[in-house]
């Protein structure tokens, strides 16, 4: 079974896989998009809206959306009620993740299982363990938990290899945060 990589972005997120030829490939959305907006809209009790609708609906319903979830992993005070449910980072996160696993298991008509995750290269370990608990709670099985910066380094090696030591200076323009690897 192919492990997928995944982006849990502040602002966007997105899901990719390696194909047969060894092509890395972006999973679209059910939209078209190869990324989705990390946001999420709790329309009534028990049905969640996730992406570029659900980040629509903070203009009329702000109350009910949360974005920029990924800032808040790993807080323990952190807590969230919605129509007489309460949610955690993880459990929202877990809500974004699931979406995208749907959306690859559509394209690839294929199950999404193993996952590989990508973090903020600031994330301590009650981050990643945040992150990794999103994952088991959206039913996938976190393999790795990545450097953003690092897996940018590794893809850029990958598709131009070069002979001998190399330094490769990364920078990460994220949406929520800017790291640098070497």
């Amino acid at each position: 079974m192919t492990p997928f990589g995944i982006d849990l972005g502040t602002t966007n997120s997105c899901i990719a896989y390696v194909d047969e030829s060894g092509r890395p490939v972006v999973v679209k959305n059910a939209l078209g998009e190869e990324t989705t907006p990390s946001a999420v809209y709790f329309e009534r009790a028990g049905h969640a809206v996730i992406g570029s609708a659900a980040r629509n609906s903070a203009l009329l319903a702000p109350h009910l959306v949360v974005q920029s979830i990924k800032r808040q992993m790993g807080r323990p005070d952190a807590e969230y009620t919605f129509h007489g449910e309460r949610f955690t980072p993880e459990k929202i996160s877990a809500l974004l993740l699931r979406r995208l696993a749907v959306d690859a298991e559509r394209q690839t008509a294929g199950p999404v299982r193993d996952v590989v995750i990508t973090v903020p290269a600031y994330f301590g370990v009650a981050e990643r363990e945040a992150t990794r608990r999103a994952g088991r709670i959206a039913g996938l099985n976190v393999v790795d938990l990545l450097d953003e910066p690092v897996a940018a380094a590794l893809s850029r090696l990958r598709r131009q290899p070069v002979p001998g030591v190399r330094h490769l200076l990364v920078y990460d323009l994220g949406g929520g945060t800017f790291d640098t690897t070497v």
